[in-house]
């Protein structure tokens, strides 16, 4: 059915993309360093209904 050179392609048990051309190492690419999203800044406790202008 397939021809072996395409079936590895997006093939889900190996993942990410064509087999390596060149023969080095597979590599997963360093994670993503995620920005440190602030915390919500605290906020004071206003009165009920009361919004901070």
């Amino acid at each position: 059915g397939i021809p072996p050179a395409r079936r590895h392609r997006h093939d889900p048990v190996r993942g990410h993309g064509p087999p390596n051309p060149r023969g080095r190492p597979h590599v997963r690419p360093p994670p993503q360093r995620r920005r440190r999203s602030r915390p919500p800044r605290a906020s004071l406790d206003h009165a009920p209904g009361h919004l901070p202008l």
